[in-house]
């Protein structure tokens, strides 16, 4: 379901939805969407971020078109629920395969199956069968033609007669377990000899199961929904990692390189970071590895609640745990991870003497690399510098960037207030340099040639030495504020004194006491411009 789209354009993304296969209908009103399994809404929608959570908790995916100068975080809007941020500009065709991913996403594990049978007879009583009991069934006559159907189709489950003109079913059978792409693939035949012969041989050429004709419902039904219920069970045992409840490597490499392909087509970034428990050596050799696999533990259960609606998540080696995000720039990506890291540092370890912290690495598509390898190498070495800063923190591919080249300045005299602040930027992976007094700050920011660079400046007004707003006064003068954004930090709150600090240049004016996470979050969208 398409909300809020324009004529034409869903118009369009219907056409390129028909040629998938997916059926996109159109409604001007978000309640239309609360019985379709995926929403699209557009972005300038009235109260999005409420529609978006009304839709997530009625078990609607919802997908959102979001232009460059939203007025909406997505950070928020992903908390909320929301599965993919799509750009506003994005091709139909583009659009479909999301929307097509999607619904695919939501599609109940093993529910493919293939049936082949000469006889379109039997054809029929198996797709009443087996399709009146949910199941998607594609049927086929030609046993020739089953290597094409099994590359469109990718089934879960194959039914086969044995006997077939052309190619009879042992020999296909033997043939399936001889391919790598299809030698588990469940296979039950359909016999009207079931002599012990006959079933030897089904077996020994790697059949899994047989039933005998003419076909009986209840008896085809139980044993096609038994062999799938099994193959499930092991898929997701081989699948996800048991201590940490997260895919595998191998398991998350398809879906991980699938979200590189995803970014390129909807020409949106592609994210991933590394998380590492810090000291996880230690806990193990001090307080033996029952204390490291709950640390483990803890941190796999943290990343699956954070990162479960729009992320895919993974042990990719020993301590080394990886997640993809798809839709969210670098600031976004580091202000989700930095709330992570907060979590997990109030989370009891008791194992673990207490607590636990970790820290993270990032690295962007296709900025770091344009391969996963590549980009798991760059975040893992990210994280791993951040923990020889001291860990609790995420680290950057930009991490050895030059000492006097910083992301944020806090010209901050205030002892409490100053390390909080330099703590919640330096856990969102931030380069920080602090500067307590108003002459050092000025010497150090300003001037044609200054010793410090920031792109951000949170400038205190009453500072000893020489005040916030002498100080950009000065900026503003020798050109100090070009490529750099001041935020005034004052308890100074009078219209008068807003508007001083707004005409000298500050972009920004936050009266103290103020919220750290909102303060945290106007920062990423000036980092983020």
């Amino acid at each position: 379901m398409a909300v809020g789209l324009p004529v034409e354009r869903a118009v369009a993304l219907a056409a390129a939805g028909d040629e998938r296969g997916l059926a996109v209908d159109a409604a001007s009103e978000v309640e239309a969407a609360a019985a379709a399994p995926v929403a699209l809404l557009d972005g300038a929608l009235d109260g999005l971020p409420e529609a978006v959570e009304r839709l997530a908790v009625g078990g609607v995916t919802v997908a959102l078109l979001l232009a460059p100068d939203s007025p909406h975080d997505p950070v928020e809007l992903v908390r909320r629920g929301a599965r993919r941020l799509l750009p506003a500009d994005a091709a139909p065709d583009a659009l479909a395969d999301a929307l097509a991913a999607l619904t695919e996403s939501r599609r109940p594990p093993a529910g493919r199956v293939l049936a082949l049978d000469d006889d379109p007879t039997v054809l029929l009583v198996i797709e009443a069968i087996l399709g009146g009991a949910g199941y998607e069934i594609t049927t086929l006559e030609d046993p020739l033609a089953v290597w094409a159907a099994l590359e469109r189709m990718r089934p879960d489950l194959m039914v086969c007669d044995v006997d077939m003109p052309g190619l009879d079913g042992i020999a296909l059978c033997r043939t399936l377990r001889a391919d790598s792409r299809w030698q588990n693939l469940p296979l039950i035949f359909l016999t009207g000899h079931s002599t012990p012969e006959v079933v030897s041989e089904l077996f020994a050429a790697g059949a899994d199961d047989y039933v005998n004709k003419p076909v009986l419902g209840p008896e085809l039904l139980a044993r096609v929904r038994n062999r799938l219920e099994r193959v499930a069970l092991q898929r997701a045992i081989e699948d996800v990692d048991r201590l940490t409840g997260l895919l595998r490597r191998d398991s998350a490499r398809p879906q991980l390189e699938g979200l590189l392909s995803l970014g390129t087509r909807l020409r949106q970034p592609v994210c991933l970071a590394a998380f590492g428990v810090d000291e996880l050596a230690r806990l193990n050799r001090e307080l033996g590895h029952a204390a490291g696999d709950e640390a483990l533990a803890t941190a796999g259960r943290a990343l699956r609640a954070a990162f479960a609606a729009d992320g895919v998540a993974a042990r990719w080696g020993g301590g080394e745990l990886v997640v993809g995000m798809v839709g969210l720039n670098v600031h976004d990506a580091r202000d989700r991870i930095g709330a992570l890291l907060e979590d997990v540092r109030a989370m009891p370890v008791p194992a673990a003497g207490g607590r636990i912290t970790l820290s993270a690495g990032l690295a962007e598509y296709p900025a770091d690399g344009d391969e996963l390898d590549r980009l798991v190498a760059v975040a893992v070495d990210a994280a791993r510098g951040a923990r020889e800063a001291g860990g609790d923190r995420l680290g950057t591919s930009a991490a050895g960037a030059a000492v006097d080249e910083v992301d944020v300045a806090i010209v901050e005299d205030d002892d409490v207030l100053a390390p909080l602040l330099e703590h919640a930027l330096q856990t969102r992976g931030y380069r920080t340099r602090r500067i307590a007094d108003g002459d050092e700050a000025a010497q150090m920011l300003g001037g044609p040639r200054p010793a410090l660079r920031a792109e951000v400046v949170l400038l205190d007004w009453d500072l000893p030495g020489r005040d916030g707003l002498t100080i950009l006064r000065g900026l503003a003068g020798d050109g100090g504020l070009v490529g750099t954004k001041v935020v005034m930090l004052t308890f100074r709150a009078s219209e008068r004194e807003i508007l001083a600090s707004l005409e000298l240049g500050a972009v920004d004016h936050v009266a103290k006491p103020f919220s750290v996470p909102v303060l945290m979050q106007r920062v990423r969208r000036l980092l983020g411009q």
